[in-house]
């Protein structure tokens, strides 16, 4: 979960907690899935980074782009077709 995602919800007790609940409820439903075209998730934990608590996803390492580099800054909008493939 970012940081940002966190900091949003400062002051907000039990909207963190209910999201907190919700990432690990989806996690562990996604670490039953098995199947080639989705990526396997391993395991997830909690980490204290610079004072705050962050929760992560362990999973599968695919070598290739990332989605940020294969899709235009302003996100593909109406026109899919527009798929960037390739570093920027």
């Amino acid at each position: 979960m970012s940081r940002e995602f966190l900091e949003s919800l400062e002051g907000r007790e039990e909207e963190y907690t209910s999201e907190l609940q919700r990432f690990r409820r989806e996690v562990t439903v996604m670490a039953r899935i098995r199947h080639p075209n989705v990526l396997q998730v391993y395991d997830f934990d909690q980490l204290e980074v610079d004072g705050t608590s962050l929760d992560y996803i362990v999973m599968e390492y695919v070598p290739g782009f990332t989605l940020r580099q294969t899709m235009p800054e302003e996100g593909f909008g109406r026109n899919e077709k527009r798929m960037v493939i390739g570093p920027r």
